[in-house]
Order: structure tokens, then C-alpha cells, then sequence
């Protein structure tokens, strides 16, 4: 999934959570979790902060993601 940030002051840093506690090592616009487990179901946001010296933070919309079993 994605978030996709303008305005502010570039560049942008990309804080992601899934249900409410950070996500480590997810620090872009896109998150990608290979190998997915049902652990990995949740609700995610994303918090985008921009490089202004009074910097400003805004958080995405809840996505929740659900992990199904692979066929076979």
C-alpha cells in the first residue's frame, strides 16, 4: 500500500503503524510486506512529516489489511 504526500516542505518522512504501534523498517511512501503472516493483519496508518523547521505532521487514512491463507 501507499500514501502520497504534497504541500509542506519536502522532503517527506514516512512513519508507518499498524494499530497504532510504529511498523520498523517501513520509512517510504509505499509499504510492502513480503511473506505476510496473520500476524501481519491489522489497521495501518501512516504518519507523514515534512522537513519545515516548525515541522508538521499528518496521518493517513485507516486501511485495514487482512492476510489470507495461499491456495494450494
Amino acid at each position: 500500500m501507499s500514501v502520497s504526500a504534497n504541500g509542506g516542505t519536502p522532503p517527506y518522512k514516512y512513519a508507518w503503524k499498524k494499530d497504532g504501534q510504529p511498523v520498523d523498517g517501513q520509512t517510504t511512501d509505499t509499504f510492502s510486506k513480503p511473506g505476510a503472516q496473520s500476524a501481519d493483519a491489522g489497521k495501518y496508518t501512516c504518519v507523514v512529516t515534512d522537513s519545515a523547521e516548525k515541522a508538521q505532521s499528518v496521518t493517513s487514512v485507516e486501511c485495514t489489511v487482512t492476510v489470507s491463507a495461499a491456495a494450494g
